[in-house]
């Protein structure tokens, strides 16, 4: 299971971040990361950011399976710093240019509520990093209530910002 969380992490890790070396850190000079990004097709983006979530998606059904069993939380380090990771960079994935593309089930609010959607992000950010402080403490019991945390923080910001 490690082996596979590792990979996960890898591949999540080059899906959301290894746009920036792929595409928007080509850009020359003091632009914004997200400005940057909207210089990427929408369509690309779009795929990307549902990438990600489906890795992490599939990363918290593997921590939740393992919360359940009472299973030692360290195995878990490497995943929850990789969420951090993609914390960091999930506002990023939502640039002005992909508002409207098809097959996305991101609200307009995240546009037009931006600010309402960087703190939900940042929520996220800070749930992902707690995560990953019980994952290398090892303690079960802070681990499972950093999980439900994480899970609160994503359930905050798709009630608001995801269509069903």
């Amino acid at each position: 299971m490690a082996r596979f969380l590792r990979g996960a992490v890898m591949l999540a890790a080059v899906t959301g971040l290894g746009l920036a070396q792929a595409g928007w850190m080509q850009t020359a000079g003091a632009q914004t990361a997200g400005a940057q990004m909207s210089t990427l097709k929408p369509e690309d983006v779009v795929q990307a950011r549902q990438a990600s979530m489906a890795l992490t998606g599939g990363i918290a059904d593997l921590m939740k399976a393992g919360v359940a069993a009472g299973a030692d939380v360290k195995v878990y380090e490497e995943a929850a710093a990789g969420l951090v990771k993609l914390s960091k960079v999930y506002p990023q994935l939502f640039p002005e240019n992909t508002q409207g593309v098809a097959n996305t089930k991101a609200k307009a609010e995240i546009w037009s509520d931006r600010a309402g959607f960087e703190k939900a992000a940042a929520a996220f950010v800070t749930a992902s990093t707690n995560l990953e402080a019980a994952a290398k403490s090892g303690d079960k019991a802070a681990f499972a209530a950093a999980f439900t945390a994480e899970g609160q923080s994503c359930g905050g910001c798709h009630r608001a910002y995801k269509a069903r």
